[in-house]
């Protein structure tokens, strides 16, 4: 049924409700606009109100990005997230906005990290989460300032109401969709590009919405918000500095346009209607911001030289990061085309002259083509000359020099204007009009389906990484990063391969020597190990690892005065050093100086509130002291930041307990770790004792044959198996786990003590006697009491039995 026939029915029904006579009008009419009831078969697209687009977009970007919901941090994540104590403190606007920068700049995302840290810490989900609200509410951006944009007076006559939301809701789709976003949106600090732009277009479409608004009361709203957008967005990331000259464009050509007027086969000609050129510079003028923000200095951009990290060796000069800028651009283009092979650390050499390489030309003979085109395509078609000038716009600030040459986040607001255009020409050339619906739905399905899947190397710091080093195999930081990724995970000798790769590439790499350094350290080649510390401390005396690695390498060695010096100093070049204030705390606890140790893990503590060791170690501290209640109130503190998932704070819970005494409450905390980490040795042997000291030896034993298939190599669960087994009559069965526990731990004296007392319990009175001479003889010096009742009750009974002997 025609919208035609369903107006006629709706007129006819409200009249039976409404007689003519009551002269009450049909409210409806204007509803349906004159060219839809024109255009009788309205496609599908059509049927799709507002908040069925909505719910596509929202529905359809959380589907793209589900699984990077979970993802890792990776690279920027690390200091400006997980490492940033300006972020801690959502009060603290001044920190805030100072940030590790050391400026003004980026203070609206910075803060929204803060909002993020505040609300769930150091949680990837929310942080996830926020990003691809981001996307989603800068494609809505798109899908209505494209709608305004085609409702200009250049396009009202051109664009029907029917194309223009089609075309709006395409263009926003493609951006939606296209997997060139991804870096923008999965990695998470580059919420900087996309937050941006996020305020550069909602500035655009309020600006267009105030213009294309009669009346001057009603658009001032328009405008305040227009201008507030742009000042979030300079405080986002520099990107924004274009906004003036993006609106100019557009209001000149679109919205300052006035159509002919045709009368009697004559055309008249109207005269323009003129540009708010007052609102305009004062935009222009807002936009000084950025510079001053982000301590723009004109000289030293033509002069400064920089070591490029897109390539190891290349040193970039302003002329040769404008050369290399060519080939990003042709990059980009083929990116939006051809949307493969992305990379996060591309290995992209610079480009030293026009032929070298040759593909400096080529891009540029290319870039200047299309320039071309879009200055041809001014008159015929304005849509296509916009994109155009959208992307060399856009594009302009990326010619300021900087170590990256490339990477794919800068390309997020740079590619809006192509996506606009090209949804134009798929419903508007004739040649594409009748297939248009199609091949927006495949586009769709093909650039989500890519998007889904460059987001699933994302996931991991290890899929990430390895993707990197099969497309930059000779790139430091890719090998860097995932001998890195090994050696968390306890590969070390396949983490090793990748830092020699590293080094090779960079002699001088600190970060890789230190690494590699730390794998010398756990195989033992403590001599490595050193001299690969000492060569990264010399490449960067500023970098904190090498400093606490090498005081953990002096702390083995005993030289506990060299091993706090080191840790001083890390503490001293790093604003975030957890792990150095807990090293030296644990130093200072063997050094028995308690308050110096329970401040550092305090401090460590105020950094890093995840760090159960410091936690584990202070609690400890604390008991050993007899401090009881002191290290209870801090494993309260410490499981009720991270409920559910605190077997290590449980453990030393239930250790104090233990030291006070009350077995009954420290064996339920044993257990409540065991339903979180059911294979935790720990405390499986901790619930043994408990149940042993109540009196329950099987229970006991059922915990210590636990412990011994968790951990094979724990002499003292072998030894208190022993013990329980005794208790319960158990006599060979308690022998035999002495005597492995005797052979994982060799001269202990209450194991041999233990061996002694079996034989004799068993009747084996020489066994007994032997075993005792062998354990003097190897200058284990058994208990007194124990010995000498052990020579009084044998010397009778050499070749006898007896059956009581005190243990």
């Amino acid at each position: 049924m025609t919208k035609k026939m369903n107006l006629i029915c709706m007129k006819t029904l409200y009249h039976k409700i409404f007689p003519p006579q009551l002269n009450v009008p049909f409210p409806f009419n204007k509803i349906f606009l004159p060219e839809d009831l024109k255009h009788a078969n309205v496609t599908f697209m059509l049927k799709f109100n507002f908040w069925i687009k909505l719910a596509i977009f929202f529905g359809l970007g959380f589907l793209l990005y589900a699984n990077t919901l979970h993802s890792e941090y990776h690279l920027d994540d690390i200091p400006f997230i997980v490492k940033n104590p300006t972020i801690r403190d959502i009060n603290d606007l001044a920190l805030i906005g100072k940030s590790i920068l050391g400026t003004h700049a980026r203070h609206v995302v910075f803060y929204s990290l803060a909002l993020n840290y505040h609300l769930h810490k150091l949680d990837v989900f929310g942080y996830h989460v926020f990003n691809t609200l981001i996307h989603i509410l800068t494609t809505i951006g798109i899908w209505q300032f494209t709608r305004l944009l085609l409702s200009t007076n250049k396009f009202t006559a051109e664009v029907t109401t029917d194309n223009r939301e089609k075309i709006a809701f395409c263009a926003a789709l493609l951006f939606l969709c296209h997997p060139a976003n991804t870096q923008a949106i999965t990695y998470i600090t580059q919420r900087f590009a996309s937050m941006a732009t996020m305020f550069y277009i909602a500035t655009l479409a309020f600006y267009v919405k105030a213009r294309l608004t009669t009346r001057l009361a009603h658009s001032l709203p328009f405008y305040f918000l227009a201008g507030t957008s742009a000042i979030m967005g300079m405080l986002s990331k520099e990107i924004t500095i274009t906004m003036p000259a993006i609106i100019f464009i557009i209001d000149r050509l679109c919205i300052a346009y006035q159509p002919p007027i045709i009368k009697k086969k004559k055309v008249l000609v109207v005269k323009k209607s003129r540009t708010p050129f007052i609102l305009i510079a004062a935009l222009a003028g807002l936009s000084l911001i950025v510079p001053f923000l982000f301590h723009f200095d004109i000289a030293s951009i033509f002069s400064s030289q920089m070591p490029s990290s897109s390539h190891e060796g290349d040193m970039l000069t302003f002329y040769t990061f404008a050369l290399s800028q060519l080939r990003v651009m042709a990059l980009l283009l083929r990116l939006c085309v051809l949307p493969i092979d992305q990379n996060l650390d591309y290995d992209f050499p610079m480009s030293t002259g026009f032929l070298t390489p040759p593909t400096t030309l080529i891009s540029l003979i290319f870039l200047a083509g299309l320039a071309f085109l879009g200055w041809k395509m001014l008159k015929k078609r304005i849509i296509v000359f916009l994109g155009i000038a959208w992307f060399f716009i856009t594009f302009a600030p990326e010619f300021y020099p900087r170590v990256h040459v490339v990477f794919e986040h800068k390309f997020y607001l740079v590619t809006i204007g192509l996506f606009i255009a090209a949804s134009y020409l798929i419903w508007e050339l004739p040649a594409l009009k009748k297939f248009a619906f199609w091949i927006m739905i495949v586009l769709t399905l093909i650039l989500g389906i890519a998007t889904v899947k460059r987001n699933a190397v994302w996931q991991t710091e290890q899929t990430l990484w390895e993707d990197v080093v099969k497309k930059s195999p000779n790139k430091y930081r890719a090998n860097l990063n995932l001998g890195n990724v090994y050696q968390l995970q306890g590969k070390y000798d396949q983490s090793l391969p990748y830092y020699d790769k590293a080094i090779s590439v960079m002699p001088y790499g600190y970060k890789a020597l230190n690494s590699r350094a730390v794998i010398y350290y756990m195989k033992g080649n403590l001599e490595a190990a050193m001299n690969d510390f000492n060569r990264s401390i010399a490449a960067n005396p500023q970098y904190d690892d090498p400093y606490n690695n090498r005081g953990n390498l002096f702390r083995q060695r005993g030289e506990f005065t060299k091993a706090i010096e080191d840790y001083n100093m890390a503490i001293k070049v790093s604003q975030f050093a957890p792990m150095a204030y807990k090293n030296r705390a644990d130093v200072f606890a063997r050094l028995n100086e308690v308050e110096k140790s329970l401040a550092d893990y305090k401090a460590a503590l105020n950094l890093d509130p995840k760090l159960r060791d410091a936690y584990n170690n202070m609690g400890n501290l604390l008991n050993e002291k007899g401090r009881y209640s002191e290290a209870l109130a801090l494993f309260n503190a410490a499981i009720q930041n991270d409920p559910g998932n605190s077997p290590e704070y449980l453990l030393g819970r239930g250790n104090t307990y233990s030291n006070m005494q009350d077995h009954k409450k420290a064996l339920a905390e044993f257990l409540a770790a065991l339903k979180i980490r059911p294979a935790m040795p720990e405390a499986l042997f901790n619930a043994g004792v408990a149940f042993a000291a109540m009196n329950d030896m099987v229970q006991a034993d059922k915990f210590y044959t636990l412990t011994i298939q968790a951990n094979p190599g724990l002499a003292v669960a072998y030894n208190n198996r022993g013990n329980t087994r005794r208790r319960l009559g158990r006599r060979e069965e308690a022998l035999a786990d002495f005597l492995a526990a005797d052979k994982l731990s060799p001269r202990v004296e209450i194991i041999r003590r233990n061996i002694v007392i079996s034989y004799f319990e068993m009747g084996q009175i020489d066994k007994a006697m032997n075993a005792y001479n062998e354990t003097t003889a190897m200058g284990v010096a058994l208990n007194e009491e124990f010995a000498k009742e052990f020579l009084q009750k044998t010397k009778p009974l050499i070749s006898s039995q007896s059956t009581v002997i005190t243990q």
